[in-house]
């Protein structure tokens, strides 16, 4: 959760573009095309990642497609790092967006399997604030380490961090 987050707001704030390895802000123009036109690719790809959600649980199981959706996760960071034009950023974004859909479905129904039935409401509110404060707390320190060890760099960190939460979902669930 907060590796998404983290990304995402670095990206946000930081925004090099199209070139992501420069070390200086691009014109407002490229700036406002990019941060204007990717949240349509990836929503649409986890709409239609959603509707193959479903085929791709019921065959692997929603604690594997969580672990498998976690560690996937990490190939948008870590591409994004490398990435040298708007069309790779497209790109990435559409397989942001279809293993946003599976983790996101997955990890729900994988919780839903574990919670005791008479006790959901207080798992789900224990879950719901540690996701925000997630969201809350990586949004507001990847600026931070953004500036501190560089764009490209915490990029490839979220993709490393984001393996090993895959891997530790898949280890101990």
């Amino acid at each position: 959760m907060f590796c998404s987050c983290f990304s995402s707001s670095i990206l946000r704030i930081s925004c090099p573009r199209p070139s992501i390895r420069s070390t200086t802000c691009a014109s407002s123009t490229s700036t406002t095309t990019i941060s204007a036109s990717a949240p349509p690719c990836i929503t649409f790809t986890v709409l239609i990642g959603s509707t193959q959600f479903r085929r791709i649980a019921h065959r692997y199981g929603n604690k594997l497609v969580t672990a498998w959706g976690a560690a996937g996760m990490a190939i948008y960071p870590l591409l994004l790092a490398f990435s040298e034009n708007t069309w790779q950023f497209y790109g990435l974004s559409f397989i942001g967006g279809f293993l946003f859909a599976m983790i996101n479905g997955a990890y729900i129904n994988y919780m839903l399997e574990k919670i005791p039935p008479n006790d959901r409401p207080s798992h789900l509110a224990w879950y719901s604030i540690i996701l925000n404060t997630a969201i809350l707390t990586g949004s507001l320190i990847a600026p931070a380490i953004a500036d501190m060890a560089g764009l490209v760099n915490a990029l490839i960190l979220i993709g490393i961090l984001r393996i090993l939460a895959g891997l530790s979902v898949h280890k101990w669930g």
